[in-house]
């Protein structure tokens, strides 16, 4: 993976990687991205991505990791992964407990 991705700790709950220096993806950088998507989710914790790119998002896809991780958990710029925690944050507090999402904008 070129440039790497950064992993942001956020609230309990949610761990936002932004992807926005990953310009490309090989096989073993997929792999790690799915293995920390996992234990992620094993502990409870909400995998996204932001500042996910075209060109970006074209290799995941052809990974299987957009199935994976979600695309409703893919997104273009940090500001729509941030609006997307606070609508799931919302929905904690209200008791609905569902997943994140939202529509995707383009990349």
């Amino acid at each position: 993976m070129t440039g790497g991705m950064r992993v942001l700790r956020t609230v309990t709950g949610w761990r936002r990687c932004s992807a926005g220096s990953a310009a490309a993806t090989d096989h073993a950088s997929n792999i790690c991205i799915l293995d920390v998507r996992d234990e992620l989710v094993r502990d409870g914790a909400v995998f996204a991505l932001a500042r996910v790119k075209q060109d970006l998002l074209v290799r995941l896809q052809a990974f299987g990791l957009t199935d994976k991780i979600g695309a409703d958990k893919l997104f273009p710029t940090l500001p729509t992964a941030v609006d997307a925690y606070r609508r799931w944050a919302a929905d904690q507090e209200r008791g609905r407990g569902e997943e994140p999402g939202g529509s995707r904008e383009s990349a």
